[in-house]
């Protein structure tokens, strides 16, 4: 009879966790941004003018992320999706400028490749277009960022229409040695229907080593660039935080805490 309840217990408590890595895949986004080449003239529109494919042109470049990085859907409000990641990723998001070497240097590779000539390529701007992808590849245009905290590294960013699931998050302490799960792009590595889950242990709060102020969370778990804005939730699906940023030296990760986390949320509209 013990071997029959055992058996229970553990399908039970496998349901229960399924449904845990469900509820945070479904409110997962893949934050990506890349340039596209837009005409200054209506007649450029043409698919292929004077023998240029910029239709072809355009899908080379979105392959090429200039950005990537991790979110979660927190609230739906006027057929809009909220989310929360990292401030400074939302400082990189609606920064034209940021990446004006970079564009530099696409200019000339396309130019380089004869896919464009110079004088052609001057009747075309670059903008960059960020986008927000689901855990099932669909993509969804990101359209402002709003409220910011910069001592705690979090910033809210909206995407048009209602999609996904918003992530519950409660009131609760994490403790020392708590087995953890993130589900990010880190290292920027991103397959539909596929995001990489990493688990690793919370370790608690310690003052930010980057600012001297405030507490951070501090976690072991073996992630990279493109983790950050990502949360952090433990097997009973509690969120514990989220990740900030990491130790290129160690798997050490640091990120806001759930109180800091709750009193961000609850001061968006």
């Amino acid at each position: 009879m013990k071997k029959i309840f055992f058996i229970i217990f553990i399908f039970l408590f496998n349901c229960g966790f399924k449904n845990i890595l469900n509820d945070y895949k479904e409110s997962f986004g893949y934050i990506n941004s890349y340039y596209q080449l837009k005409p200054m003239f209506s007649i450029l529109n043409n698919k292929e003018f004077l023998g240029i494919n910029i239709e072809l042109i355009n899908e080379l470049l979105k392959e090429y992320k200039i950005l990537k990085a991790s979110s979660h859907i927190i609230k739906h409000n006027n057929n809009e999706t909220i989310l929360i990641t990292s401030n400074h990723v939302c400082e990189d998001l609606f920064d034209e400028f940021k990446f004006i070497d970079l564009e530099t240097t696409l200019k000339e590779n396309l130019i380089n490749s004869n896919l464009i000539s110079s004088d052609m390529l001057n009747l075309y701007t670059f903008t960059i277009e960020n986008y927000v992808t689901d855990f099932y590849g669909n993509s969804h245009k990101l359209i402002s960022k709003n409220k910011i905290n910069i001592k705690n590294d979090l910033c809210e960013i909206r995407s048009k229409n209602t999609w996904g699931k918003k992530i519950q998050i409660e009131q609760t302490e994490c403790d020392w040695g708590d087995e953890i799960l993130n589900i990010s792009v880190s290292s920027g590595y991103y397959f539909p229907n596929a995001v990489p889950i990493r688990s690793g242990f919370f370790l608690g709060e310690t003052l930010n080593p980057i600012s001297n102020e405030d507490n951070v969370n501090v976690y072991t778990i073996k992630i990279h660039q493109g983790a950050s804005g990502s949360i952090v939730f433990n097997k009973q699906g509690k969120v514990c935080g989220n990740i900030n940023f990491t130790s290129k030296e160690s798997d050490i990760s640091f990120g806001a805490s759930n109180k800091q986390l709750l009193e961000f949320i609850n001061s968006i509209d």
